[in-house]
């Protein structure tokens, strides 16, 4: 009987535990909040935006006589599509809460709500996006600086290794 008993106490606790790790209506709209004041929305439409301005340029190399402003009419298109998805059951937020929440406590949410609200937080809300191209741009011209020395050394591997010989 006292074994039953441990085994229902330790089972209502697991049990207990994993309601604790689903998305509570507080938490989906905290993170709802975070999604909206630190501008992923905001990025969908600038992917959108880069988007219609790609699929323009691969349109225009294969049918040069379209308009210059066919970029205009698809870019209003590819936002409306963004723009109505976003938020519908399924959207892009939809998509979204359960990443948050996986990574995420309701409290740590709430912190970075209280400091997204901050002037700093503003600051890195407002920098973050070209802080990231920057960085990415850097990371491409640092990959590629290795490139030669990439290539010498994966070689003389390989051929150390007998999986390739080397050249005459």
């Amino acid at each position: 009987m006292l074994v039953k008993l441990m085994l229902v106490i330790a089972l209502s606790g697991f049990i207990g535990m994993s309601r604790a790790d689903e998305t509570s209506d507080a938490k989906t709209a905290n993170i709802k909040q975070l999604v909206e004041i630190t501008g992923t929305t905001r990025m969908a439409e600038q992917f959108a935006n880069a988007m219609s301005q790609q699929m323009f340029k691969l349109l225009k190399a294969a049918r040069p006589d379209i308009p210059d402003r066919a970029l205009t009419v698809m870019q209003t298109e590819l936002m409306s599509i963004f723009s109505a998805n976003i938020y519908s059951t399924g959207g892009l937020v939809d998509q979204i809460i359960p990443i948050y929440s996986k990574h995420f406590t309701n409290a740590e949410i709430e912190q970075l709500l209280a400091f997204y609200q901050t002037p700093l937080g503003q600051k890195v809300i407002a920098a973050m996006p070209q802080v990231m191209n920057e960085s990415m741009l850097a990371g491409q011209q640092w990959g590629q600086s290795l490139r030669p020395e990439i290539q010498k050394r994966l070689m003389l591997a390989l051929q150390k290794e007998g999986l390739l010989k080397a050249a005459k």
